[in-house]
């Protein structure tokens, strides 16, 4: 429901038609734009798969998480909630947990693996003006101190790990120089006229 509010809010903030978010969506009919921006009101929900919801964040340009946002009446006409384990989630704690730093202390396999793969890509995609001891700051607040250390000594594993290819990519080197030098003198000898 809340993919479809926001859906249709960006899109009248990017004053897009239908017709033409329809377009963009790959063929999607005025009629099935409105259907789908009407859902949110809950008489008849349209699911959006994951693909339609990167599909709308990349024609917002807004980031994935901004089709998430609690409607913008919340608490004035309406009061919205999202389905948990422990029945409706008010808009208040929702939009707190959509916004909130991973869970260091959450003891899950998935959680953990979520934490490896920020700190992860947060080091693969660093491409800020920033300098290093900004990038530090930011894995330190999503990790904790055990995980930083860990990645630490796997980052110093895997340097060492390619300075120990030096040599060996130096000898390989060498060995190409010298067939190199032998096929170029098998050439030159073939090449020269016979006396």
């Amino acid at each position: 429901m809340l993919v479809a509010y926001n859906m249709a809010r960006f899109r009248q903030a990017n004053g897009m038609t239908q017709v033409a978010l329809g377009e963009e969506l790959g063929g999607w009919t005025k009629g099935a734009v409105s259907a789908a921006e009407r859902s949110w009101d809950g008489t008849r929900v349209r699911k959006f798969d994951a693909d339609e919801i990167a599909t709308l964040a990349s024609i917002f340009r807004v980031p994935v998480l901004a089709l998430f946002l609690p409607p913008a009446d919340d608490g004035k006409t309406a009061r919205y909630a999202v389905s948990g384990d422990g029945g409706p989630v008010p808009m208040d704690e929702y939009f707190l947990y959509l916004l909130s730093d991973p869970d260091l202390d959450a003891d899950t396999p998935a959680a953990a693996a979520y934490q490896q793969a920020v700190i992860a890509a947060t080091a693969k995609y660093w491409k800020g003006d920033e300098p290093a001891e900004d990038l530090a700051a930011s894995v330190a607040g999503l990790a904790a101190a055990e995980q930083v250390k860990a990645v630490l000594e796997r980052s110093r594993a895997n340097r060492e790990a390619v300075l120990g290819i030096y040599p060996v990519l130096d000898a390989l080197l060498e060995e190409n120089a010298m067939l190199q030098e032998a096929l170029e003198r098998a050439l030159r000898k073939h090449e020269e006229p016979e006396t």
